[in-house]
């Protein structure tokens, strides 16, 4: 007998499927742009992809995100917003030409409409902490655009049924969060597992349980809830940054591969199959090469992406600045700051290794027990035990005195070779941030497995390495996230102008085809 929360998985999966079909027969006007004038943005769309690499999931909520702060900034209150907006995301690639109907617009342009309308309340109240609300719904909007836009992600299902299972196995252990806290944690920690979705995805989706009409509200609604916006920004983002958080994902990670299969059984129909052993060997496999492939594209289009800023920093700042003070130009020199990070990246994916053999038969247990109604597993969140007083000094002056060794020998290494001051703070920031992307990587390479992880000295050692430029990594990501220059000159030189190009050559595009019919 199927557990409960896996037979409404199943039929949720039908009910999708139906939907889908009643979408494909569906007749009307579809949008149309410009295939020259599209080639052009979808071109440029890729190429800005490369500036600030993002993952794969991640790369259209970005589009999305740059046309929406473009069409803002050059909003006519024409009423044309949606139209507009749609077509971009058609140049863009994001969405197919001539398949889109133009009923969509509505629905683009009412919850375009409550952004307006949010950004206006705003804008009259005015202040510092108003701007920063402005800012902080745009980037909650992005994922409102998308949901009415793009079908909904496969794995939203998985993720659901795997919050059902767990929650009625759940343990928790010196963890004093109330029921509905846990709840929200669990919640939480199983949509970012599964989707990988970013705070501003999660803080949607949490705005969405507390206003089911959030981007389609009426206007009542919207003088209702705008002089709330500040209150509810606070909430759900002290929701996000819940101390015990971490444990809840940390646990829904090392478990969410046997979800995962037991959702790709679902979609495909085949939990009660015969040959549902076979089919989830199958499904296994395949998953595990498109994780491979997908980390082998994070790796290279990561350090392109550091690449193409090295250089830009090497020929804008490094290189003048080092004869501004008197450092003469090394060839060798450059070459080790601009190759030394992708060979490194190189080697650390080398040294990321499959789940091994057994594996699938610890895989394959746990998506017995999740099938079934009767399930003896329990899912058990404990933080670990912290470290304090006395020794907890002597661990931090142990991990300080580590990090100062490691960077003390990297850099008379540096200035053996004759590096100048400038050229190796940016060796240790570009070198940390791939060190930063490449242990993501290996991390990621190990959610499959769930076999448990063994502990050696090499290890140890390496991590001893790894751990500080990891940490300086990680910062350096971040900040460059909120602030990059190269991001900035891009979209204000770049984007905008090209966002009118695109659009004059669509006109004229149509006035030159005009022309020709005119000819008789």
């Amino acid at each position: 007998m199927l557990s409960e929360p896996v037979v409404a998985l199943m039929a949720r999966h039908q009910e999708r499927r139906e939907r889908q079909e009643k979408r494909e027969l569906h007749e009307g006007e579809r949008i149309h742009v410009d295939e020259i004038a599209s080639k052009v943005a979808t071109f440029y769309d890729k190429f800005r992809n490369l500036i600030q690499y993002r993952e794969a999931h991640l790369l259209r909520k970005g589009s999305i995100e740059r046309i929406l702060r473009r069409r803002i900034l050059l909003n006519t209150d024409d009423g044309k917003f949606a139209e507009a907006f749609i077509k971009d995301l058609i140049r863009s690639g994001h969405l197919p030409n001539d398949a889109i109907q133009d009923s969509a617009i509505a629905g683009v342009q009412r919850v375009i409409d409550n952004l307006l309308f949010f950004l206006h309340y705003q804008s009259e109240q005015g202040g510092e902490g108003h701007r920063q609300i402005s800012g902080w719904l745009i980037n909650i909007f992005v994922p409102a655009l998308e949901d009415e836009l793009f079908p909904a992600p496969e794995g939203r299902l998985t993720a659901e049924m795997m919050y059902e299972v767990m929650r009625a196995k759940l343990v928790l252990k010196k963890i004093p969060l109330g029921e509905d806290e846990v709840k929200t944690q669990l919640f939480i920690a199983t949509q970012r597992a599964v989707l990988r979705l970013d705070d501003d995805q999660m803080q949607y989706i949490l705005l969405k349980f507390l206003y089911p009409d959030w981007g389609r509200m009426s206007d009542a609604e919207l003088r209702d809830t705008a002089p709330k916006l500040g209150a509810l920004q606070k909430d759900v983002q002290d929701t996000l940054k819940n101390r015990f958080g971490p444990y809840f994902l940390k646990l829904c990670q090392r478990e969410k591969t046997p979800f995962q299969l037991v959702g790709d059984l679902a979609q495909e129909d085949k939990l009660l199959s015969k040959d549902s052993d076979a089919e989830l060997r199958r499904l296994y496999d395949e998953r595990a090469e498109r994780t491979a492939q997908q980390l082998k594209k994070l790796a290279f289009f990561s350090v392109l992406s550091f690449l193409i800023s090295k250089v830009v920093v090497a020929l804008a700042l490094e290189t003048p600045l080092d004869r501004m003070l008197g450092y003469p130009f090394s060839p060798l020199n450059t070459a080790i700051n601009i190759l030394f990070p992708p060979l490194l990246m190189l080697l650390i994916v080398a040294f990321v290794r499959p789940p091994s053999a057994k594996n699938f038969t610890l895989v394959a247990a746990e998506v017995d027990h999740i099938v079934s109604r009767d399930n003896p597993r329990s899912y058990i969140v404990a933080p670990p035990e912290t470290t304090r007083g006395f020794i907890a000094a002597l661990v931090y002056a142990a991990y300080g005195i580590a990090l100062l060794a490691v960077l003390y020998a990297i850099v008379k290494a540096l200035l053996w070779i004759s590096f100048s001051p400038f050229s190796i703070l940016v060796f240790l920031l570009f070198t940390s941030m791939i060190v930063a992307t490449g242990v993501k990587i290996n991390n990621r390479a190990k959610e499959m497995s769930l076999e448990k992880k063994k502990s050696t000295v090499r290890g140890f050692l390496a991590d001893l390495v790894i751990i500080p430029f990891m940490a300086l990594g990680q910062w350096v990501i971040s900040g460059l996230s909120h602030f990059n220059v190269i991001v900035i000159a891009f979209d204000f030189f770049i984007e905008l102008p090209l966002g009118f190009f695109v659009e004059f050559l669509e006109h004229f595009r149509k006035f030159i085809d005009a022309k020709k019919e005119e000819v008789q």
